[in-house]
């Protein structure tokens, strides 16, 4: 994961958290930061696994892994928590809160395409 990833990611999460604290608990706020520490974990994993695969194609050695269920796991045991234990904050909160992965992914995919863009317009 590049400092991009983290760096918008954390934006995104501590303004949640602020507008959390300043909202005074605000339930759908927590659901959005709930599902984003919990998206945010997911992206760590995610880049955990894809450089452990790097590592093993590159040196030519086997491993087994269980990252998409891990993932899947991370997800749906905070998709599960908040059904049954935290009700009173809302699950479409919590759901649009795992997809920021998503929307960080693609923002920065875009920036990367703008810098590259610049790049090629500056060497000409």
């Amino acid at each position: 994961m590049t400092k991009k990833h983290h760096h918008i990611f954390f934006v995104i999460l501590i303004s949640i958290a602020l507008v959390t604290l300043l909202s005074q608990g605000h339930p759908i706020l927590f659901g959005l930061l709930l599902g984003g520490v919990v998206s945010y974990v997911n992206l760590c994993l995610l880049q955990w696994k894809v450089t452990r695969i790097l590592r093993t194609v590159t040196t030519d050695k086997r491993f087994a892994t269980a990252g998409t269920i891990l993932r899947i796991g991370a997800a749906l045991l905070v998709v599960v928590l908040v059904e049954y234990y935290l009700t009173h904050i809302p699950m479409f909160a919590v759901i649009i809160g795992l997809m920021f992965k998503y929307v960080v992914v693609l923002v920065t995919g875009f920036w990367s395409l703008l810098e590259a863009k610049k790049f090629i317009e500056k060497g000409e």
